[in-house]
């Protein structure tokens, strides 16, 4: 009987009373309540956080489309910009290059002294006439300039070297050029010749007889003695005077 008595007050003193599960359960839920609370002011982070980001790009979508306005208005202004240039190329841009045509035609119809260069140079000034964004103001300075060498090309007596077309072919010559009316050669062999106007263009003629040969002879060596500024005999073509 009393060893029976010690397990009753052992079993009673080890059982739980309600006072203590509800203090242990008091613990858990205030547990439970740190944790949320935790969790809460977490969460309530993110959802300031995601606020201020949604913020922010609502402010750049604002900024985006008013740039995106003005980009647009600016391309309109840039547009009828480009439009009032434009016009005013083609304004000019026909009679340059008309003029360019027209100088062309004296060069190729003129004495055949340099035209392979002289050509080039307007062919230059034609290509930039043509180009997307033509800058005529600058080709008409190269064109003023370009006539400007020609007019002086018609005061100047010059003796020079250069390809020549003749009859037999290409031959590197002397040539004589006294202005833009007359050009006389002389090849290497000893042949002499002068220039013939002949259908809008020009020919190299050789001259045989002794009086021509004699006359052309004596101009070279005039010109390279620089002799010939001065009373002086010339050969003149047939038709050059009305040229």
């Amino acid at each position: 009987m009393p060893l029976l008595s010690s397990l009753i007050i052992a079993a009673a003193i080890a059982a739980p009373t309600p006072a203590q599960d509800v203090v242990a359960l008091r613990l858990e839920v205030e547990a439970l309540a740190r944790t949320l609370d935790e969790q809460r002011s977490v969460t309530q982070a993110e959802l300031t956080g995601l606020r201020a980001e949604r913020a922010e790009l609502q402010r750049q979508v604002r900024l985006a489309r008013v740039r995106n306005r003005l980009l647009v208005k600016l391309e309109a202004q840039d547009a009828a910009a480009d439009e009032v240039r434009q016009a005013a190329v083609d304004e000019w841009n026909a009679p340059a290059r008309a003029a360019v045509a027209a100088v062309r035609r004296h060069v190729e119809q003129g004495l055949p002294f340099a035209i392979t260069a002289r050509l080039e140079t307007l062919d230059a000034i034609a290509a930039e006439l043509a180009g997307a964004v033509p800058d005529t103001g600058r080709a008409m300075q190269r064109l003023w300039r370009f006539v400007e060498e020609e007019a002086a090309m018609a005061r100047e007596v010059t003796v020079a070297r250069q390809q020549v077309e003749l009859e037999d072919g290409a031959r590197l010559c002397d040539v004589l050029r006294i202005g833009m009316a007359l050009m006389y050669v002389r090849v290497d062999d000893g042949r002499v010749g002068l220039a013939l106007p002949q259908a809008g263009a020009w020919r190299i003629e050789m001259v045989d007889d002794v009086v021509s040969r004699a006359v052309i002879d004596a101009l070279f060596v005039a010109a390279t003695d620089n002799a010939i500024f001065g009373p002086s005999v010339l050969l003149v073509p047939e038709g050059a005077d009305a040229r």
